[in-house]
């Protein structure tokens, strides 16, 4: 038979339980409530090359050599997640690797491996999936796209690259003369009036447009400073006259490097991948690495907080924007805050 005091402590025991109880569920159930509280508020389309599909080369695939990682495109990320999460969009991503302004428009135009390899032979619509299934062009996907989902709240693209990489490869001073460059530029000017007119008209479409400025490219390993210039100013004179915005990677990225002597692959903003398993030495791919598709992120959420202070339209509340800014898209732990180790080649 229980004692008195035996029963006291029986109580006590039971009662310190289930302040424990209540404590646990004040302060997780509002957790919990609060990662499933934010629906989504619309769709994001993501247009463009490899930077937006989120590529990586087969050299730092984890399944290299082998190229089975590509049959999933769920493995690929790229700042258009980063974005879709922060502004709680769904994300639609129709970009493709290799991805020129013309074959954007025409699937039979030149590409640099999308559709084709300048043309001639399959690229990698043939070989593996995209992160959207379709037929026909990219642009065409996107004008049906935006004409049945009026509840699009943003567009994002990313193009130019391959034509200057297509450029370098068919003209004979490698797109470095200023006659090369004058018939490159006419070509993405002419391309990219065609997509925003098709965008702005044939789809109707009158959200925010966010083009990025590319990052410092890496041709051959080396920055093609003044090529990647050449094409922003394109991009950004196309799209300002289609009354979109772009989104500053080129400034981004220089200002990420600045404290690694300018050196973007020590920075870790792009892709590294060894030589071969038996060589220390790392080389830089031109495809941003996850810190930076992050840089790349914050500079369309940047854009889109100065689209909030000149129109009325909004894809999201300024302070979600500033938010997402300040912390939604954090600095992976596991990129390294310091210039390469001993031996690398960045």
């Amino acid at each position: 038979m229980m004692t008195l005091k035996t029963r006291l402590r029986s109580y006590l025991r039971k009662i310190v339980l289930i302040v424990l109880l209540i404590q646990v569920v004040v302060v997780v159930v509002p957790e919990a409530a609060g990662a499933t509280s934010l629906p989504l508020r619309g769709t994001y389309l993501a247009l463009g090359d490899s930077i937006a599909f989120g590529y990586v080369p087969v050299q730092a695939l984890p399944t290299y050599p082998s190229t089975s990682w590509y049959n999933d495109p769920a493995h690929f990320r790229s700042y258009a997640n980063d974005v879709a999460s922060a502004l709680h969009l769904q994300l639609v991503n129709a970009s493709c690797p290799g991805e020129t302004s013309a074959s954007m428009i025409d699937p039979h135009a030149p590409s640099n491996r999308c559709e084709n390899y300048m043309g001639h032979g399959g690229g990698y619509r043939r070989f593996w999936p995209l992160h959207i299934r379709y037929s026909g062009s990219q642009l065409g996907f996107a004008v049906n796209y935006l004409r049945s989902h009026p509840q699009t709240k943003l567009v994002s693209i990313d193009i130019g690259a391959n034509d200057l990489r297509l450029c370098q490869l068919t003209t004979k001073a490698q797109c470095r003369s200023a006659s090369e460059e004058e018939r490159l530029d006419a070509s993405l000017r002419k391309n990219l009036g065609v997509i925003f007119h098709a965008i702005r008209i044939e789809a109707g479409y009158r959200g925010p447009i966010v083009a990025l400025e590319y990052y410092p490219l890496l041709i051959n390993g080396r920055i093609a400073m003044h090529s990647t210039e050449g094409i922003n100013a394109v991009v950004r004179r196309a799209t300002l006259a289609a009354g979109g915005l772009t989104a500053g990677g080129f400034g981004a990225f220089v200002s990420a490097a600045a404290p690694y002597g300018g050196n973007q692959c020590a920075a870790g903003l792009q892709i590294r991948y060894r030589v071969n398993s038996s060589d220390a030495r790392f080389v830089c791919n031109i495809h941003p690495s996850p810190l930076g598709d992050r840089v790349i992120a914050k500079t369309i959420l940047a854009a889109l907080l100065q689209y909030h202070a000149v129109t009325e339209r909004r894809v999201a509340s300024s302070e979600i924007v500033m938010y997402a800014l300040n912390g939604k898209i954090p600095v992976p732990r596991y990129v390294r805050r310091k210039a390469c180790d001993d031996g690398d080649v960045c």
